[in-house]
């Protein structure tokens, strides 16, 4: 049973930028909140890189 629970924590590299990316969304959604409390509006925008 612990050790399938273990496995349950196991990311691969593949789930590492999945984990950055929702991450960064989570701070970007508490700045824009943050900013609305100071009456600064502000949309989120997202771009690809390459």
């Amino acid at each position: 049973m612990t050790r399938n629970f273990l496995n349950l924590r196991n990311y691969g590299y593949k789930d590492l930028n999945h984990w950055m990316e929702k991450q960064t969304y989570l701070a970007v959604g508490l700045a824009m909140m943050a900013a609305a409390e100071l009456g600064i509006e502000a949309t989120p925008l997202e771009a690809t890189f390459v």
